[in-house]
């Protein structure tokens, strides 16, 4: 599948857990690491979701927030990773960071260059990727 997004992912449902309107998808993605998806029930019937199956997880790189000296702070947000950047690639207005965790699982965010400059975003820089839960979107392959 090809589609705009540049962080796509491909996990198993662990779990569903639902609220009173939307539900929390959890999603095993590997190497130890999940991404909670927020979704109405709605979608969750839709798309027949169950746990065990598999699906595809999308986030687009501008809903990717970058932070760097996290250490004593904690966020509302339910997808937060540890990150190097690995490459910082500066346009005219915005720039493309290339995130990777320890465990190998990249990602791209799309920030301003103000923000670039601002943090001072360079390879080999520790960062957190943050990213909410109903920011990811959720694919499945027809019946």
């Amino acid at each position: 599948m090809k589609t705009t997004a540049r962080n796509q992912f491909t996990g198993t449902i662990e779990a569903i857990q639902t609220g009173a309107t939307n539900d929390e998808v959890i999603i095993d993605i590997g190497h130890g690491l999940e991404i909670v998806a927020g979704i109405t029930q709605g979608s969750t019937r839709r798309l027949e979701l169950s746990v065990g199956q598999e699906v595809i997880a999308l986030i687009k790189a501008p809903w990717i927030i970058l932070a760097e000296d996290t250490d004593e702070y904690e966020f509302s947000t339910r997808n937060q990773f540890s990150t190097i950047v690995t490459d910082v690639k500066t346009g005219a207005v915005n720039s493309e960071i290339f995130v990777k965790t320890e465990e190998g699982i990249e990602l791209v965010a799309i920030v301003t260059n103000e923000s670039v400059e601002n943090l001072d975003l360079k390879a080999g820089q520790k960062v957190k990727a943050l990213f909410k839960a109903p920011h990811v979107i959720l694919g499945v392959k027809k019946a």
